[in-house]
């Protein structure tokens, strides 16, 4: 029997200020912008987080093993704002709402329960049960926009199951595990009446499997492949729907509930696979294929990201025990594809994050 216990303790100290712009563009290419002068958000939000954790690992008999365990969080966030009482929040028909100053706390315990039989010597199952949370952002508290009440937001609850195998053959280590994550008290809009709320009501779930093998092919070569199939969808999710004229007659603003549909931003199929070459002790060489599957671009599934491949080089050269060499050649094949593909709900405006182009990377590291 085995006991593990500990703490985290983490004080992060944050500014966070935002300046309104104007912008300038030729057609659909922005060119130019200037700062007005006005300041829209100016604060600090200091994060203490305190986490005291526990588990106990019991060795029933050879072939079993449970274990147990717990979490308990304790999160307090120092806000205060830092523009004068005179700093309008509202403009025109544009809204900049900030909570006076305060201090937020969050707490939470998580208990999670493992259990691991042993098939042979080299095969595994496993099953797990865990409970975690996630505080909302400071963002979302604090840079209210046009929402109300945003300081009442809680935490974000998530279940998750899982169920696997591992096992060891000779040369080869291959690893599956199923999964089902369920989400709760996720953050969604809607509107009442005129007003704009953020509220804990969202309910989603993830299920898929993941998959991972390593395969040492010779002294010199090895393959390794990891995957994951996912299907996530929107159980309960109401969220803000805009649609304004020409796309929409008349113009639309109302809450819409997007149960069923699946979730945005989400790909349903993610893949890495590399295959490495040592032909000395000092070289090693690798070449790596990442894929990113299709997913819908918002809560709608109106539109789709189809996904993109890349392909990436590394070598390493160690020169002597105290000095390294290094160079990675990423994206090799000079993709053109987006880290992050989306539109606002209601717009057909698809906006994309450009992934770096055909980049190269040197790097020389020294030891003492």
């Amino acid at each position: 029997m085995n006991w593990t216990t500990g703490i985290y303790i983490d004080y992060t100290p944050a500014t966070f200020s935002e300046q309104q712009i104007e912008v300038f563009r030729q057609g659909d290419i922005y060119t130019d912008y200037r700062l007005t002068g006005r300041t829209n958000y100016h604060f600090d939000a200091d994060q203490t987080s305190i986490s005291p954790y526990a588990q106990l690992q019991w060795f029933i008999n050879e072939q079993l093993i449970l274990s147990l365990g717990a979490r308990y969080d304790w999160f307090k966030v120092d806000y205060t704002d830092l523009l004068p009482g005179t700093v309008p929040q509202t403009v025109g028909r544009s809204s900049w709402f900030r909570p006076a100053s305060q201090s937020i706390d969050y707490q939470q315990l998580s208990p999670k329960l493992g259990l691991v039989y042993k098939i042979t010597d080299k095969q595994q199952l496993f099953a797990n049960r865990r409970h975690a949370f996630r505080v909302p952002s400071v963002g979302q508290v604090f840079r209210a926009g046009t929402s109300v009440d945003t300081t009442e937001l809680k935490p974000v609850q998530a279940v998750n199951h899982e169920l696997g195998w591992r096992g060891q053959f000779a040369s080869l280590r291959l690893d599956a595990t199923l999964y089902d994550l369920a989400i709760t008290d996720d953050v969604v809009t809607f509107i009442d009446g005129n007003t704009r709320k953020l509220t804990n009501a969202g309910e989603t779930s993830h299920r898929g499997i993941e998959f991972s093998g390593l395969w040492q092919l010779t002294e010199q070569w090895q393959w390794q492949l990891s995957g994951t199939f996912t299907r996530q969808k929107y159980n309960d999710y109401q969220y803000l729907f805009s649609c304004f004229p020409p796309a929409c007659m008349p113009a639309i603003n109302e809450t819409r509930n997007f149960a069923g549909f699946d979730v945005g931003k989400a790909p349903r199929q993610l893949w890495q696979s590399s295959l490495s070459y040592s032909p000395y002790e000092q070289w090693w060489l690798e070449m790596e294929w990442q894929k990113v599957g299709r997913y819908f671009t918002d809560e709608t599934n109106t539109n789709v990201y189809p996904g993109h491949d890349l392909v990436n080089l590394r070598v390493r050269y160690d020169v002597s025990a105290n000095l390294q060499l290094a160079a990675r050649l990423m994206n090799a094949l000079d993709k053109r594809y987006s880290t992050l593909t989306s539109n606002q709900v209601g717009s057909s405006a698809i906006e994309y994050r450009p992934g770096m182009p055909r980049s190269i990377f040197v790097t020389a590291t020294w030891s003492f």
